[in-house]
């Protein structure tokens, strides 16, 4: 269930980052060029800032770039990561390393088409990698291309079965087509990889409740708290299964763990309103909007669309 009028139950995380214009190096190796000063100049035009005419200039083998970007991305200095690997693209087109991290930053980034290319090219390159199949698959996820992210998912996994990414892409895309069991297995499998991992606890619960089984469903939630107690994704799911199950107070309880008063209201309310229960919808955005100490844009907006609705 999507919370569109509310604070969504989150399955994955998503970026808010803006996107950078693509005409880099990547470009120049989708269409087969490898001349190295078109590359050089294309490569600096994936940078999210202009390069110095000392950066541009300055050259390192090839090996020193992929240790200084690698370290820079333990430190979590992704811009400056990125910029190490962009030499490295400019030193050796195609390199797999140098790509397979280029895709992962524009995605941290909120990226996608960057990071998308960045895999189809290392996918072009090297067949045969699973970062590049599964990193180009989870990207594709999240651009909402199904049947294309299927496709590099599962060629990951006949690569390498030990893949919990690629498994818990597959449950969301399988939760997504309604096929619960499928999804759930593969959320088991990618638990199994990755046991202390509180989201992958999370798809499963909510892949349980969307199939009716609420009670499993509230036990993978609480098992997810366990390991991270300020989950958002885990509070939000057990307050949907609780107003559900028609536990106003309780729902409020868990949205409150996460959510301001009136937020937990708005969330209540909106939920009431996709089940019909319209009586019990308009007093809780009354209430959201009452406890608000500025303007509650969506709770009024909400408590509109519920008027519309009655009449």
């Amino acid at each position: 269930m999507s919370l569109d009028g509310g604070k969504a139950a989150t399955l994955r995380a998503r970026s808010s980052a803006g996107r950078v214009i693509l005409t880099g190096v990547l470009v120049c190796c989708l269409t087969g060029c490898v001349s190295s000063s078109k590359s050089a100049r294309e490569g600096n035009e994936l940078a999210d800032h202009p390069l110095s005419e000392t950066e541009k200039t300055h050259t390192e083998d090839l090996p020193t770039l992929l240790s200084k970007g690698g370290n820079s991305l333990k430190l979590g200095k992704d811009d400056e990561a990125l910029y190490y690997f962009i030499k490295a693209l400019d030193v050796q087109p195609g390199n797999l390393t140098a790509l397979i991290s280029i895709g992962g930053i524009h995605q941290r980034k909120g990226n996608d088409d960057l990071a998308e290319l960045a895999y189809r090219l290392a996918v072009k390159q090297h067949p045969k990698s699973v970062d590049a199949l599964e990193g180009l698959g989870l990207v594709q996820i999240r651009r909402n291309r199904p049947v294309e992210a299927r496709q590099q998912l599962m060629a990951a996994l006949a690569l390498d079965r030990r893949r919990w990414r690629s498994h818990n892409g597959i449950g969301l895309l399988d939760d997504q087509a309604g096929d619960h069991r499928s999804a759930q297995d593969h959320f088991r499998i990618a638990i199994g990889l990755d046991a202390k991992n509180p989201q992958l606890l999370v798809n499963l619960g909510y892949s349980l409740y969307l199939s009716r089984h609420w009670r499993e469903a509230m036990q993978q939630f609480d098992a997810a708290l366990e390991i991270q107690p300020g989950l958002e994704s885990a509070w939000l799911n057990k307050g949907l299964i609780l107003a559900r199950q028609g536990e106003e107070k309780q729902a409020l309880k868990a949205f409150g763990k996460v959510l301001s008063d009136a937020d937990a209201w708005n969330n209540l309310g909106y939920i009431y309103m996709t089940q019909g229960e319209s009586d019990r919808a308009g007093p809780c955005f009354e209430r959201a909007i009452a406890l608000s100490p500025t303007y509650h844009a969506q709770a009024n907006e909400n408590l509109k669309r519920l008027n519309a609705m009655q009449h």
